[in-house]
Formats: C-alpha cells, sequence, structure tokens
C-alpha cells in the first residue's frame, strides 16, 4: 500500500508549529458549561446527548439527571476500552479475552464476539466506523482493518506499519494513530494512509480529529487546524487540576471530585 504524502501541506505544518513556539500565539476561545460531581474510576465521555460514561470497579456506567444503567460481565476481565459514538451502539472491548461486546442505549447486550484462536491475530484496539463496521488494528501482524458486525467478518488491509502504534484517536470514516516516533497517521476506510505530521518527543498529542489535533508542549496546550495550517492556543482556565482531557470540541477538567466541561470555539 502506498503511503499518501502531501509534501507541501506537511512543511506548511511544520513551519506553523515553529511559528506558534517562536512567537505570541493566538489563542482559541472557551465556552464555560456545566461542573460534574462524579466518583468514578475511570472517565469515559459524554455522548452526543450529554449522558455521561464512566468505569467503576470495571462496571460500566451511564448517567444522566433521571436515570443510571449499568453494563458488568466480570467473566470478560478487565474493560480496555469503550467507544460511544453511536448510544445505541455501544462498543466495549475487553482486551485479554479479545472479546467485544455491543450494547443498546439502556446498555442491554445486543451482541458479542469472541476472536476464535484460529484466526490467529491478536486485537489491540476497536473503534466503530460505517456501515455497521468497526475498525480494529491487529498487533500480532502490525495490519489495520475492519470488522463487519453484521457478517462477523474481519478483512485487512494490506499496509503494514514501520513502528508501533502508541495510541489511537478515530472516527467513523477515518482511524488515526500516533507511533512510537511520534509520527501521525491517517487511514481512509479504503485503507490508504495519509502522514500528517511528526511532533517531537517532548509533545503529547491528546486528540484528533477529522479537522484538528490538540497537543500538549512545556505545558501548554494548542489545536492545530491541519487543513487550515493554523494552531490557536488553549488557555486553561483552572491554576490547579488533576487531569485533562479532550474529545471532539469538548474539554474535560478534572479535580479531586469534579470535572468541569467545555466547549472549544
Amino acid at each position: 500500500m502506498v503511503i499518501y504524502i502531501n509534501m507541501f501541506r506537511f512543511l506548511i505544518i511544520l513551519f506553523s508549529l515553529f511559528y506558534v513556539f517562536g512567537l505570541s500565539q493566538q489563542t482559541l476561545e472557551i465556552n464555560f458549561d456545566k461542573k460534574f460531581n462524579w466518583n468514578g474510576d475511570y472517565f469515559i465521555g459524554l455522548d452526543k446527548f450529554d449522558d455521561l460514561y464512566y468505569l467503576k470497579n470495571n462496571v460500566l456506567f451511564k448517567v444522566n439527571d433521571n436515570q443510571n444503567w449499568q453494563f458488568k460481565d466480570y467473566n470478560l476481565g478487565e474493560i480496555h476500552f469503550v467507544d460511544i459514538t453511536n448510544p445505541l451502539q455501544i462498543l466495549v472491548f475487553y482486551k485479554n479475552f479479545q472479546s467485544i461486546v455491543i450494547l443498546d442505549n439502556q446498555l442491554n447486550e445486543i451482541r458479542r464476539t469472541a476472536i476464535n484462536p484460529e484466526e490467529n491475530f491478536f486485537i489491540k484496539h476497536i473503534s466503530l466506523s460505517i456501515q455497521n463496521k468497526m475498525w480494529f488494528y491487529d498487533e500480532k501482524f502490525q495490519r489495520f482493518g475492519l470488522f463487519d458486525m453484521q457478517k462477523s467478518h474481519w478483512s485487512s488491509f494490506p499496509y503494514v506499519i514501520k513502528n508501533n502504534p502508541i495510541s489511537f484517536f478515530s472516527s467513523l470514516n477515518d482511524l488515526y494513530w500516533l507511533d512510537e516516533n511520534n509520527n501521525l497517521f491517517e487511514m481512509s476506510i479504503f485503507g490508504q494512509v495519509n502522514k500528517l505530521v511528526n511532533f517531537d518527543q517532548n509533545t503529547i498529542v491528546h486528540a484528533v480529529n477529522d479537522l484538528t489535533i490538540i497537543f500538549e508542549k512545556d505545558k501548554k496546550f494548542f489545536q492545530m487546524n491541519y487543513k487550515k495550517d493554523e494552531v490557536l492556543e488553549i488557555k486553561i482556565p483552572l491554576e490547579k487540576f488533576e487531569k485533562i482531557m479532550f474529545k471532539k470540541q469538548k474539554m474535560f477538567i478534572f479535580t479531586d471530585t469534579n470535572f468541569y466541561l467545555y466547549t472549544l470555539k
């Protein structure tokens, strides 16, 4: 598989990075939305209806102002990843048992898939894609592909990565990954691969979507629009916090017992 790289755009992005760290930066507008109380172990996110999802004691919780639901299956071990892109089709991935459970909007099980050892691969990452499919990364053969949930069919792309991926980000149409050399790549549903940018080793990438990359450098946060070649600084409104997360255009700042939700404009 050929890697498609727009070298001119790649150089422009690199120039933008040098520029933003060398001069005073423009800032991104942020709006405070709400404050939440929570006592979970791991925050997953908010869906498009603003329902809250989190893990506590290896149980998946979904909470809103009126109701709460939960799902657990201790027989499958630790929950490795939860995808809430589609609240009607929630993916729960148990990496150690190579099992995927699909839930409805009330966390009732719809179906589950256990990877047969005869398939001869080991899944490290899954996330929702289009047309009732999901992305997957096969760690054993270092390949990406799509799983058809209706047909229970795994299909891999011929592209083999050169360096191990350390983190994954996805949308319905594209899968993004950051490798061990801090190279950020994009893969389309047709298997075409595009190298977006190379960050230095002191940069932490927090989120990637169809338009933007959010990253941290020297304890400052930035949003890069890699299609407009624009980098803006995100001014964090709290001086002290334990953790910060970004999902799409939402920013979540965690303290001991609360988290604060902001919208990035």
